[in-house]
């Protein structure tokens, strides 16, 4: 079985409207994109350091990031540097069809979690102290499939970040990572997707010109 965030779906069934068609067949050329890239490695290091060059970053206290794998941009650097110069780092872990956020202070507190995505360990969640809110992060890093230049972002269908990022709507600065082969010239949007202010990759950072583009919420 195949292992992964490609994994997921969606947990309500919903009707394929001609936008989630067209959503389902980007994923299809980001994954196989993205699966092609060579030196991922090496790139995700290039967008580490830039990620620390960002004011947000060197500003921040808090940090959400999540753990990437397969072929993600690679967060293990940014991560274990973040915690080794003091700053606090929350990762998620899924709950149902929910991500909760909770504290780690080493990547060896990480576990293989659903779909095998590494995620704190049980004893760490069950503290109180451990638990984390997105209200609490000054900087959180969002994994995606494409993003587009005007902040769009396309995640794997199932909707995980978007809920979280339309519940805690608060001041936390928000990050998209990507390799440059995941920039596309449009993503389709839909009521429930959350744009992104900024994108980082290994070449460049996009902030889009104009405020993120959102349509209207029910």
């Amino acid at each position: 079985m195949a292992i992964g965030r490609q994994v997921l779906q969606s947990p309500t069934k919903r009707m394929a409207s001609p936008i989630s068609q067209e959503k389902d067949e980007l994923r299809l050329q980001a994954r196989r994109r993205r699966r092609a890239l060579a030196h991922r490695e090496e790139r995700s290091v290039q967008i580490a350091s830039r990620v620390q060059s960002l004011p947000e970053y060197s500003g921040a206290k808090s940090l959400l990031a999540y753990v990437g794998i397969a072929s993600e941009v690679g967060t293990g650097v940014l991560i274990a540097s973040a915690i080794a110069g003091g700053i606090r780092v929350a990762v998620p872990y899924c709950v149902n069809d929910q991500l909760r956020l909770c504290w780690i202070e080493s990547l060896e507190e990480l576990v293989p979690g659903a779909y095998r995505i590494p995620e704190p360990a049980p004893h760490c969640r069950e503290r109180s102290d451990r638990i984390a809110t997105l209200g609490e992060v000054d900087l959180a890093l969002i994994p995606g499939l494409a993003f587009d230049e005007n902040g769009g972002r396309l995640g794997q269908g199932a909707g995980y970040y978007d809920r979280l990022l339309e519940e805690g709507r608060t001041n936390t600065a928000l990050v998209g990572l990507a390799f440059d082969c995941q920039i596309v010239a449009s993503i389709p949007v839909e009521a429930h997707d959350v744009p992104l202010p900024m994108i980082v990759t290994e070449s460049r950072i996009i902030r889009p010109s104009a405020p993120p583009r959102s349509p209207s919420r029910r």
